[in-house]
Parts: C-alpha cells; structure tokens; sequence
C-alpha cells in the first residue's frame, strides 16, 4: 500500500494497513487500511486503496521483502512491563502454550506468494468494507464516493466523546 499510494503516485502523507486476528477463535478477523492525505487527493487515494483491497497485486519479487518486515516487526514489538502479564494471560486464554510470535517468526522465513494469496482469499477478498473520512467534505467529491455504496454524514460528536 505504501509504495502504490504514497511513494509511485504521491496521493498521501502516510499509509498503512494491518490484519488483526480474533482473540477468539469464534471471532472475526480484520483488516484495516488507512490514508493520511489532503482532502483534494480523498477520491483519488481511495480508488487507489480500493484497488488494492478488492484486487490485491501478486507481484512475487515483493515476497523476500515482506517477509523480512513481518519477521523484524515480531522481533522489534515491545510489551510494556505492565502488559506483560496480561498479554500471557490472553495467549493462554486463546489456546497458546507458548508465545505464538515465535511461531510466526519461524513462518515468515518461509513465506510465499501461495501463502499470502491464500491468506488474501481467506480473510479478505469478498469480506465486508467500510470506509471513514475525516476532513473537510468541501474538498471531496462525495458523489464519486458513491461508488462504494451508501453515503452517511456524521457530526464530529457522533463519532468521538469530548
């Protein structure tokens, strides 16, 4: 997302996204995408994050370098002292005997473009979107938005508790 959205077309200020497993096996896994950018670019940066999204680019020289980032993401993750014994409790609570970032480090060395084509059909492809703006809607073409479906305005007080 970021080469595509911020370093090749310059339509924002930062990019991301992550997946987030359930803590629960009966739970729902997810994943977010976000746009920081200026609210002329709003359109423009989100077809392109669409795109992505619903049509994920299969480019296989990509591979060795994300799994390097997961791998150092796992390595240079930080619980604070005070979380450590929660985030025990949670693993147990889901099931793990043992810290599951040691399983996943190992993985990731063995990453391939099957694995995350099938981690992209299975959790993301198809799934439900739902996507937040917050800016200002003079700038934005909210009738091109409507491509992605119904429209809902909300007032700032809507969304967050002062």
């Amino acid at each position: 997302m970021k080469q595509e959205i911020h370093e090749y077309r310059s339509l924002a200020y930062s990019t991301g996204g992550n997946a987030i497993r359930s803590r629960t096996s009966e739970g729902k896994n997810r994943f977010y995408g976000f746009i920081g950018c200026q609210s002329d670019k709003t359109n423009e940066a989100i077809d392109v994050l669409m795109g992505l999204i619903t049509d994920m680019p299969r480019k296989e020289d990509r591979v060795p370098v994300l799994a390097k980032y997961l791998q150092q993401s796992v390595v240079t993750s930080y619980l604070e002292f005070k979380a450590v014994a929660e985030q025990v409790t949670t693993y147990k609570e889901e099931g793990y005997s043992v810290d599951p970032n040691q399983e996943a480090y190992a993985a990731y060395s063995d990453l391939s473009k099957d694995d995350i084509v099938s981690f992209y059909d299975r959790h993301i492809s198809g799934k439900p979107i739902v996507i937040s703006i917050y800016g200002d809607l003079k700038k934005i073409d909210k009738k091109a938005l409507e491509k992605y479906g119904k429209l809902t305005e909300m007032k700032i007080n809507e969304v967050v508790n002062f």
